[in-house]
């Protein structure tokens, strides 16, 4: 058993996510400025009609819609348990758990952040443990892993500025064989420094240590998501959902592969 909040759940489903996509207006596909030779090559090549593809289109963008709400969704849930505090937008860290002492930045996907970015995550949870959180243990959270991958090691992100600069003192070494390129070369740190407090962590592991329970990422998706669905559908009267969750969930192997592609589950 977990400690976790399932009709808070419920009730912020409800408001961030069921309303908010229920509720979004039509896509004006033409609001972020349409790519016109994309759309074109791909109505030509495919063999899609231009009404059928303008309404895939719209799909699509509310779609990110969707994607967006879901990613904040994962540093909510965390706040439904018990001794965890979400802190919310425009804070550096997104939870934390102060009888556990550990503090976290979430994202839902091993690539939302680039690369060169992931050094401010790092030099962000570096410094919040030497102002606010001296003690604490930082985890940098990836929800969803490049092809199901199990971690919890030290963060280690590149530096892309100190890799071309290491690159250009290389390439002066090699036109002067002046040997102070060289030491100069080698004495620049590429990754930021190995550090046992500040760790990068994937989703079914994160889940685990957060809850206590092995399965609490597969109950997620198939108990705590679905009820939160339901929950909002009687709250809202029963008149947005057009096909009967019943019916949606008749044959739900496909819903079932979507999840263990994401994770290697027992």
């Amino acid at each position: 058993m977990t400690n976790f909040d399932s009709h808070k759940f419920n009730k912020y489903f409800l408001k961030e996510i069921f309303l908010t996509t229920v509720n979004t207006p039509e896509e004006d596909i033409y609001r972020n400025t349409l790519d016109p030779f994309s759309a074109k090559v791909d109505i030509l090549i495919n063999g899609t009609n231009c009404k059928t593809w303008v309404t895939n289109e719209k799909i699509r963008q509310k779609q990110k819609t969707i994607n967006q709400k879901v990613g904040e969704m994962h540093q909510s849930i965390v706040g439904f348990f018990e001794g965890w505090d979400d802190l919310g937008e425009g804070s550096v860290i997104d939870v934390v758990n102060h009888e556990r002492n550990i503090i976290a930045e979430i994202k839902n996907k091993y690539n939302t952040t680039k690369g060169n970015h992931k050094k401010v995550i790092y030099d962000d949870l570096n410094n919040s443990l030497k102002t606010t959180y001296p003690g604490y243990i930082s985890y940098y959270v990836e929800i969803l892993p490049l092809k199901q991958k199990i971690y919890n090691k030290p963060f280690t992100p590149s530096d892309n500025e100190n890799n071309k600069t290491r690159r250009d003192l290389i390439q002066k070494y090699k036109a002067t064989g002046n040997k102070e390129y060289q030491v100069k070369a080698n004495s620049i740190e590429t990754n930021r420094a190995a550090n046992e407090k500040i760790r990068v962590i994937d989703g079914l592991s994160w889940y685990t240590m957060v809850s206590g329970d092995n399965n609490f990422v597969y109950d997620l998706y198939n108990k705590h998501l679905i009820n939160a669905i339901k929950y909002s559908h009687l709250q809202t009267n029963n008149q947005y959902l057009k096909t009967p969750l019943s019916k949606l969930l008749e044959d739900d192997s496909q819903l079932d592969e979507f999840l263990n592609k994401a994770y290697k589950l027992d």
